[in-house]
């Protein structure tokens, strides 16, 4: 039986996408993209819950950031890097979880990361 959502698909606006994604705790991505700062990176994200329940996303740079959400079982992320996510491993995290009292890993139940490298703004 399963009790936990999964994320079904989530890719970003360069095409990358996670190389499996099998009901695990967490993917990661490491993309070949140089981003600037400032230029907008999307994502199209959907998640299933065997029970049905309400599914919450939240993103941030490095660790999720709660202030930056959004429900439902598909979602639209935009982000822009700035000034001070420039470096050559940039993490751009991703977590969903569902609205009941437990989750595949404490506070989320899947979770995908993607990584850039953002270059330094020309001088």
């Amino acid at each position: 039986s399963m009790h936990y959502p999964i994320i079904e698909s989530i890719r970003d606006s360069f095409g990358n996408v996670p190389s499996h994604l099998d009901g695990g705790i967490f993917d990661q991505v490491d993309t070949d993209v140089h981003l600037q700062v400032g230029q907008l990176v999307s994502f199209e994200g959907r998640a299933w819950d065997p029970q049905g329940r309400e599914l919450t996303w939240c993103w941030g740079v490095t660790y999720a950031d709660a202030g930056s959400n959004a429900t439902g079982n598909e979602v639209t992320i935009g982000w822009t890097p700035l000034e001070k996510d420039v470096g050559r491993r940039c993490y751009f995290v991703i977590e969903m979880r569902s609205n009941g009292p437990f989750h595949r890993s404490r506070s989320y139940d899947h979770q995908v990361t993607f990584g850039y490298t953002v270059d330094p703004p020309a001088l």
